[in-house]
């Protein structure tokens, strides 16, 4: 049950627990349908569902958000967040060599979304119904593509990418390439159902080394 004049949100059936503070409780509905998320997908996301989950009301959960595009947007902004955390610590991992450091970045990429289909599909898939909701989003998105392209223009500066194409050109190929792989894992076209981590790794490792970027990369 919700009390307004405290902006608490109680726990259902929960007598007696801890109930929610406003921010702590979105925190929460975010947690649940990232849960939900990567559980089912997309259509297993909704406001009551994550209410259920979450064990408030589901009118609860409008306070946060104003409908079900607002939720979804909310949870591929997470997801973004987490892709570049992924990229970042592959990168860093690779060392100081800006060959390595792309490579890393494109295994990365692809490993992240076998490993988490159900919340990758909501990243590519969601949009918020509002122009808030729209910029961060956005941002999010930007802030994980940015990883990505500063390898590009490391492996540029050094001479490793053809001076002639335009950094934001290599940056696209280079996207298109790991994307279109991950999905071809997801929708099982290689690898088949639930592809150990390694098998991943080593596809997308063999495909970015013999891919058009072999004299360079």
């Amino acid at each position: 049950m919700t009390n307004l004049s405290t902006g608490k949100f109680r726990r259902q059936g929960a007598k007696g627990k801890k109930g929610y503070h406003h921010g702590d409780l979105r925190r929460a509905l975010i947690d649940s349908a990232l849960r939900l998320a990567r559980r089912g997908g997309a259509a297993d996301v909704t406001l009551r569902a994550i209410a259920r989950e979450t064990g408030v009301t589901h009118m609860a959960a409008y306070h946060h958000f104003r409908d079900r595009e607002d939720l979804l947007a909310a949870v591929a902004e997470e997801g973004y967040g987490h892709l570049e955390a992924a990229l970042r610590r592959r990168v860093d991992a690779a060392g100081k060599s800006a060959r390595a450091q792309l490579v890393a970045a494109g295994v990365a990429y692809v490993v992240f979304a076998a490993s988490r289909p159900g919340e990758f599909r909501v990243m590519f898939s969601a949009d918020a119904s509002s122009l808030e909701g729209r910029r961060t989003l956005d941002e999010a998105r930007a802030s994980a593509y940015a990883v990505l392209r500063a390898a590009i223009d490391r492996c540029q500066a050094e001479g490793l990418l053809p001076e002639a194409t335009a950094a934001e050109t290599n940056a696209l190929a280079a996207w298109s390439l790991v994307h279109g792989l991950a999905m071809l894992v997801l929708d099982r076209a290689v690898l088949g159902p639930r592809p150990a981590r390694r098998q991943v790794e080593a596809l997308a490792l063999e495909v970015i080394r013999g891919s058009g970027w072999r004299a360079s990369i």
